[in-house]
């Protein structure tokens, strides 16, 4: 069947024949962002409103029919969900409860694509394969099912789309409905390509990121957090000054939070703070971008700071790597310490112990960052020449 698309100055989704979907509203205001689709001005349509931040506050579906017209709006608060004033659904961590107080566990993939759906009991209700853009085998029964990436399936003229916020995945197109408000990051990407154009690779749960950035010169891992104003901010747990026979070779005597901004992974280590400002600021070689949430991203700010005020260094565990893991560990990446390649660090005695020595195990910021890639989907920066 063939479709005609038509977009918007701004790269928005105006229109779509093959599903009826003939033409969109797009309007801003202070309080956020409303969205429209339509068939044609009498026929059925779709209404949604985000607040500032991108989170859905409501759906309307209008049905036209001779004499009357029908709506269903759904209104979001959180982990609520009314249908008309009704509550509907409560939303918790693997699972939801319906209106009437059952549960329903959902269980998904390693992309975070529900594939299984289960009862209080444990039975089966719904087995659920994708095609690699988002697409069902078979469409399950249901409304507001939670399927591919654990986002929103949309019924109705939008049948197919799945609510990642604003932008709109159109698995049935395998691209985005709207551009990626960061491409200038990745040039070489057209700004409506879904992960990278290798979903069964990458994920995308919501378009921010974490990244995770390498000194191997000086053994150090650091991280650029994305904050609610869509820039990159440098966090680090710097230790102490560090001298090698008298010659200074890294660190510093405070831990850096919420440094820049900084544009984004490729930005940070072109940057003048990574390649000219000195050997305190490690020099950073490599950097992996992990897409997250901005609910994730701000667990890992808090969890940064609260180890930088709360805690003490310890250069064997309590370290720049092992903050790294703790605070992907809080945001639900889970890396355990004694799972990661450890290594054993020969240290010797002091005070007058000369000559005897100990073994410890601690973990190696090398280690730690190679774990992180083969554990964790993401995108390998180096800097530029």
């Amino acid at each position: 069947m063939q479709t005609s698309v038509n977009f918007n100055d701004a790269g928005l989704l105006l229109g779509e024949s093959g599903r009826d979907f003939n033409s969109a509203t797009y309007s801003l205001n202070s309080r956020g962002l409303r969205f429209g689709a339509y068939d044609s001005p009498d026929s059925p349509a779709i209404e949604m409103s985000y607040d500032s931040q991108g989170n859905l506050l409501s759906r309307s579906e209008i049905y036209k029919y001779v004499n009357v017209n029908k709506t269903i709006q759904r209104r979001f608060a959180d982990i609520f969900t009314f249908r008309n004033d009704t509550l509907e659904r409560i939303d918790f961590p693997g699972g939801y409860f319906d209106e009437n107080g059952k549960a329903h566990y959902l269980l998904a993939d390693y992309l975070g694509n529900v594939t299984m759906q289960l009862d209080s009991d444990g039975y089966l209700e719904r087995n659920i394969s994708y095609y690699p853009y988002g697409e069902v085998h078979r469409q399950p029964a249901g409304q507001q099912l939670t399927l591919f990436g654990g986002k929103e399936r949309v019924t109705h003229i939008l049948g197919g789309s799945y609510d990642y916020g604003p932008r709109y995945l159109d698995s049935p197109l395998c691209q985005w409905a709207g551009p990626d408000r960061r491409a200038s990051e990745t040039p070489w990407l057209a700004s409506h390509v879904f992960c990278a154009a290798n979903p069964v690779k990458y994920s995308d749960p919501s378009g921010d990121n974490f990244v995770v950035l390498l000194s191997e010169t000086f053994g150090h891992l650091a991280a650029l957090i994305q904050d609610l104003d869509n820039n990159y901010y440098y966090f680090s747990i710097n230790g102490n000054n560090l001298y090698i026979s008298e010659k200074f070779i890294g660190g510093k005597p405070y831990d850096d939070l919420m440094i820049g901004p900084f544009g984004g992974a490729q930005g940070f280590l072109n940057s003048d703070y990574n390649s000219n400002a000195g050997n305190e600021h490690f020099r950073y070689a490599a950097a992996y971008l992990i897409e997250t949430t901005p609910e994730q991203d701000r667990i890992m700010r808090e969890e940064f700071i609260k180890i930088s005020k709360n805690t003490d260094y310890a250069y064997l565990w309590n370290n720049c790597a092992t903050t790294i893991i703790s605070c992907l560990n809080a945001a639900g990446f889970k890396l355990d310490n004694h799972v990661m390649h450890n290594y054993m660090a020969y240290v010797p005695y002091c005070y007058g112990l000369a000559g005897f020595g100990q073994f410890v195990t601690s973990v190696s910021p090398k280690s730690v960052f190679d774990n992180i890639m083969i554990n964790i989907p993401g995108h390998l920066y180096k800097p530029e020449k």
